[in-house]
């Protein structure tokens, strides 16, 4: 028996949006996955470009073959398997240092466990990002533009035509909800702590 969209809990709905190629739950399932499989890429070819048209790629891939998900939790598994092809087959065809691509196309067991190290820590990233995306919109605005884009107090002041005063309370203020959601989720404990740093300091 089919359920109608009405009578979906919100991942029940996300999964069938999706299935549907509508576009907003393809962007929202992109917001989940982006910077965890960004990071990952970034780790095997160390190469920030090229790791962003790889990632890019993995999601064209996902949205080609939406209709065929039944489960949310196939998601991440696909876009994991093909950014991780994707970048041995990026090794396999540009000049890197061969010690490098050798490392990483005959697979240790110690390459194996620093790849699941790194995807660990991309995850990781990807919820401190998630939780960014929960402070209140202005809030949210100030602090990406700070530690996103790299802007000055005065700067955000003559975009958003408000005084430096009101930048620095709700910068302040954003970093302490930030903070303690990150605590409370217990993602300042962990291995990643200090690739989160930089944003209290």
């Amino acid at each position: 028996m089919t359920v109608h969209p009405s009578h979906m809990d919100d991942t029940e709905l996300l999964l069938y949006q999706f299935k549907e190629g509508n576009n907003k739950a393809f962007y929202r399932i992109y917001q989940l996955h982006y910077v965890s499989l960004w990071h990952f890429a970034h780790y095997l070819i160390d190469n920030k470009a090229d790791a962003e048209d790889i990632v890019a790629n993995a999601f064209f891939k996902l949205w080609k073959q939406c209709a065929t998900f039944n489960s949310l939790d196939r998601i991440k598994p696909f876009l994991v398997v093909v950014t991780r092809n994707a970048c041995y087959d990026y090794l396999k065809h540009n000049k890197v240092k061969k010690a490098a691509r050798e490392e990483l196309l005959h697979t240790s067991a110690r390459s194996e466990e620093d790849i699941q190290a790194n995807l660990f820590k991309g995850e990781i990233l990807q919820k401190a990002v998630n939780e960014i995306e929960n402070l209140p919109v202005r809030m949210r605005r100030i602090f990406k533009m700070i530690y996103m884009e790299g802007l000055s107090n005065t700067e955000i002041a003559n975009k958003l035509n408000i005084t430096e005063s009101t930048v620095r309370v709700q910068k302040t203020k954003a970093l302490q909800q930030l903070r303690a959601s990150l605590l409370k989720r217990g993602l300042l404990t962990t291995c990643v702590a200090p690739l989160l740093a930089h944003w209290f300091l």
